[in-house]
């Protein structure tokens, strides 16, 4: 539990639920995500072309090299990011970040993706966090999957 507090404060320190800053990551995702995408390539011999496949790899990456919320905070932004973006294009859906009333305090501050079922949305972060107490091939992919 405590590296599940420790990764949200990494997250919401972050964004401060900052949907400005979000949108301009989310423009320049492939930028931004540049030295991820060389780790997965170098590391696990994956193209990253935010295919539900690839996810299977970004898991592979993450029980390999086992990521601290203090000392990997980058690195487990930019995995969410990706994660993140890889639902939003199996969605066709857009970036928002949970900033209003309507959220729990588990998910303030968080950015999201809406899904194609109402009323249900998709968090990177807590996905990540999520996989990182109990990780397992095929975790994320499922995790889309169910939402679509």
């Amino acid at each position: 539990m405590k590296s599940e507090n420790n990764i949200q404060g990494s997250i919401a320190a972050f964004f401060k639920a900052d949907r400005e800053k979000l949108m301009s990551i989310v423009e320049e995702i492939d930028t931004y995500l540049a030295d991820f995408k060389f780790l997965l390539k170098k590391t696990v011999r994956c193209d990253a072309d935010y295919s539900l496949n690839s996810l299977k790899y970004v898991e592979l990456l993450l029980m390999h090299l086992k990521p601290n919320a203090k000392e990997d905070a980058d690195l487990l932004i930019e995995t969410a990011l990706y994660i993140g973006e890889t639902a939003r294009r199996v969605y066709n859906t857009e970036w928002d970040i949970a900033d209003g009333q309507e959220f729990d305090s588990k998910s303030f501050g968080q950015p999201f993706l809406k899904t194609s079922l109402p009323d249900t949305a998709f968090y990177p972060f807590l996905e990540l966090t999520n996989f990182i107490t109990t990780p397992s091939i095929g975790y994320f992919k499922a995790r889309i999957e169910v939402n679509t």
